[in-house]
């Protein structure tokens, strides 16, 4: 059940709870999150708290025009008075439709078996699994909310006790919420979003350098129509321009074309997160695009620098980094294979291989030190150096991990029973 509270001024569509945030009102993001936790009914209950009463079939209309604008399927909605809900049984879920939750505190809401309000240190934040009674209640105290109807049955969930990491995301974060009601509550919850939207291992540029542009670029197109696939493709298209240039030896305006296409590859990520849009399919094409990119840049710039030193060894060092590049990728997947891990974010060790390991960015910012130093051609062997060294380790963190897994397995065996 998501509450909107009724206000005195404004249209309905520019109320709070259905105003864009990020290209997605915060009502949306109510009804994707409950879409992935197979809610297939969700009441809205007009909430009256200045002596209004909404209409509830303009609300209905608002909501339906909501409810088009999401990618996956909503469910069942229907707009309610407040006396209509005595007919309702078993537990409920409850949410104020203007705040906005971490896709987490859906879950382990919706997955309590007894009734539990969530609360943030001494701050209730409105969502809660009610029974039919307690629900009435909390509806019936209007602004004072769940806060008012906790008893001895209703348990607290203090978001401050939840676990902190996201494996998709690979970094730590406390769960959290936001009211964006208020204009300063709204601009916080867009920091939010987008800071929850950051991925946490990744190498030097994408983690220090990377993010502030990123974020201005994803904010700009989250107010827009464009998707994330769409600037994947642009991306793309971007880089393999840059690909050209290398190959007709225009090296430092190649390299500043590389620059701008390693930023656009974390803004179209981003976005697919912050407008609720992540795919099976984007993922897809933005890694296999990736890929196909970032070899030829290899290729490309090693024509490009044999063409313009007569230096024929830069083509085959090209070549030579594609394929140690190739090698690296296959070590991670064997790496996981054994451990059930990745290789980047297993331990401190790993995160700190990752922030320097001879990766994209990496390279690119070798090359043009090089380029704006008149060493372009050493840089770009220093690279082949870079990623030899890092299969290296690649490789002695798996012959490290089939020796634990040995070991292990050798103590299981002495402990159990013939």
């Amino acid at each position: 059940m998501i509450t909107v509270r009724v206000r005195e001024h404004g249209p309905l569509e520019q109320w709070p709870e259905f105003k864009p945030l990020l290209g997605r009102s915060p009502f949306q993001r109510h009804l994707h999150h409950l879409v992935t936790q197979g809610i297939t009914r969700v009441a809205i209950v007009p909430m009256n708290t200045g002596g209004v009463n909404a209409n509830n079939n303009d609300l209905a209309g608002v909501i339906d025009a909501q409810r088009q604008g999401l990618s996956a399927s909503p469910p069942v909605l229907e707009v309610i008075d407040a006396s209509q809900m005595d007919r309702w049984v078993g537990q409920v879920l409850m949410m104020p439709a203007s705040a906005v939750y971490d896709a987490r505190l859906y879950q382990v809401v919706h997955a309590s078996p007894t009734m539990v309000r969530l609360v943030d240190g001494a701050d209730d934040t409105g969502l809660a699994r009610l029974d039919r009674d307690a629900l009435l209640t909390a509806v019936s105290n209007g602004s004072s909310g769940v806060a008012s109807t906790a008893n001895q049955r209703i348990s607290a969930l203090d978001v401050a006790t939840l676990p902190r990491y996201l494996p998709a995301l690979r970094r730590h974060l406390r769960p959290w919420w936001c009211h964006a009601a208020s204009d300063a509550d709204r601009d916080r919850a867009a920091h939010r979003l987008i800071d929850a939207a950051q991925k946490g291992v990744l190498d030097f540029p994408a983690r220090y350098l990377h993010p502030w542009p990123e974020n201005l670029l994803a904010r700009a197109a989250a107010a827009t129509d464009i998707t994330p696939n769409q600037i994947t493709v642009y991306s793309a298209v971007i880089a393999f321009f840059g690909t050209y240039l290398f190959a007709i030896q225009y090296f430092l305006l190649g390299l500043i074309i590389a620059v701008i296409a390693g930023i656009l590859d974390g803004v179209d990520g981003k976005l697919a997160r912050i407008k609720l849009l992540s795919s099976p399919f984007g993922d897809r094409l933005d890694h296999s695009l990736d890929v196909s990119f970032e070899f030829s840049w290899y290729i490309g710039l090693g024509w490009g620098l044999s063409q313009a030193t007569g230096d024929g060894d830069a083509l085959w060092a090209g070549c030579a980094i594609l394929i140690v590049m190739i090698i690296a990728r296959a070590l991670c997947g064997v790496y996981r294979l054994i451990t059930g891990h990745q290789i980047h974010d297993h331990t401190a060790f790993d995160r700190g291989v990752r922030l320097v390991a001879g990766r994209r960015n990496i390279y690119v910012l070798v090359w043009l030190a090089g380029a704006l130093t008149g060493n372009l051609l050493a840089a770009f062997y220093m690279t082949l150096s870079w990623a030899l060294a890092t299969v290296a380790i690649y490789a002695a963190r798996i012959l490290f991990a089939l020796i634990m897994k040995r070991r292990r397995h050798n103590r299981a065996s002495a402990l159990t029973p013939e």
